[in-house]
């Protein structure tokens, strides 16, 4: 089955009709940081923010947009850390980047089974950070060989955050390469068909066979949802996509069942 993602939607798509999954739990609190100190992708920022924030007059959601990492000092008011096109550095180059008490609020946050959620460019951010790359499923960015139409193919669709999507599908995104592939990590759930590209744009020493693109991991009692995609604004636009990273944020938050739990140790 070919699920095309391929249909475009102008930015400022109301989120009013969109599925949620509203019950007798308090809202979901996010913190969704889109701070930036690589490169920005700005017109993805702005439409996740335009969707995201247009949940928040549901029961399910509370999304709180920051650019300001000292918030990430005050976790403890949110049940999911998510960096939405975030490409964080570590300070003091530059002084504004992740300095060490942000650092240990994240750990601990984790520790205390918050839940993490990362889009895009979440990994191309923090390098040097020996914890963040563990979080992350242990790759981050090296480059992005492919902006074009690809095929993905769906490794879990029993899962609640892929049950929805065919066995394939087609999107137009810019698809990462990792620096180390993050499978013997994490439970891949979505990964490139490598039929579908040009694998010659790829440097001479990487393996041609095997590119994750949207897994979980666990670590403690945290669960932890990455995904590759959301370079271009209608990405996040595209209801296919919102309702995959919904359910990534769900079950970061442990509100949905988990039928692949397990402890991924790096």
């Amino acid at each position: 089955m070919l699920v095309s993602l391929l249909v475009v939607y102008p930015v400022g798509t109301s989120a009013d009709g969109l599925m949620t999954e509203a019950g007798a739990n308090a809202p979901i609190r996010v913190l969704a940081v889109t701070a930036t100190q690589g490169y920005r992708h700005g017109p993805a920022i702005a439409a996740a923010q335009s969707f995201l924030t247009g949940l928040n007059g549901t029961s399910e959601f509370d999304f709180v947009f920051t650019e300001n990492l000292n918030d990430l000092e005050r976790l403890a008011d949110f049940q999911v850390l998510f960096f939405a096109n975030s490409t964080l550095r570590l300070a003091p180059e530059p002084p504004e980047g992740v300095n060490s008490d942000q650092q240990a609020a994240i750990i601990e946050f984790l520790n205390q089974g918050g839940g993490f959620v990362g889009a895009h460019s979440a990994l191309d951010a923090c390098y040097g950070w020996a914890e963040y790359r563990k979080l992350v499923g242990g790759g981050l960015f090296r480059s992005h060989p492919w902006t074009e139409p690809v095929r993905i193919v769906n490794e879990a669709p029993g899962h609640p955050i892929t049950a929805h999507l065919g066995s394939s599908f087609e999107l137009t995104d810019e698809i990462y390469l990792l620096d180390h592939n993050p499978r013997p990590n994490v439970n891949v759930l979505l990964r490139l068909d490598p039929g579908s590209v040009d694998l010659s744009l790829l440097p001479t020493d990487v393996e041609r066979h095997d590119f994750p693109i949207s897994w979980t991991r666990t670590q403690g009692a945290s669960r932890i949802f990455m995904t590759k995609l959301g370079h271009f604004p209608e990405v996040w636009l595209n209801p296919d996509f919102q309702a995959h990273l919904l359910q990534g944020l769900r079950y970061a938050a442990g509100r949905t069942t988990d039928n692949h739990r397990q402890e991924n140790a790096l």
